[in-house]
């Protein structure tokens, strides 16, 4: 039997994580990210989102609460260029 290689980082992706995320860098973040990444979220808890949907946007928001990124969030300035460009490419998929 494989090792799951995402285990360690499993602690990581909750919801309390997610607001925390959202509580302590909204400011860094921007609004367009923080916007994009509640529209995910509340979409993600409709009952009537299908499942195929579901499933993007736990990918998307995985990334944006990954503790390791492409471009690092504390990174001045392009920190969060990567969780936005993953979010909106969420957003817009789940919209078609």
């Amino acid at each position: 039997m494989k090792k799951n290689p995402f285990k360690k980082y499993m602690p990581s992706f909750s919801e309390g994580n997610f607001w925390e995320k959202v509580r302590r860098y909204a400011q860094q973040a921007g609004l367009k990210t923080v916007y994009t990444a509640l529209l995910l979220f509340y979409a993600f808890k409709r009952k009537d989102t299908p499942a195929w949907a579901k499933n993007i946007i736990l990918g998307t928001l995985g990334y944006f609460l990954a503790p390791i990124d492409a471009i690092p969030d504390l990174t001045p300035i392009l920190g969060y260029t990567d969780d936005i460009g993953v979010l909106s490419f969420g957003l817009v998929t789940i919209a078609c």
